[in-house]
């Protein structure tokens, strides 16, 4: 499991664990799952 943290200047918005994770990134979007190499 990969634990996450999203937060923003005012909160934290989500805390917890998920299986993977999808984020916008400059050429499309990445996706990290559980195992992932280290970036």
């Amino acid at each position: 499991m990969l634990t996450v943290t999203v937060i923003s200047p005012e909160a934290v918005l989500f805390e917890g664990t998920t299986d993977s994770i999808v984020a916008p990134a400059y050429d499309g979007e990445v996706g990290i799952l559980t195992g992932h190499a280290p970036m």
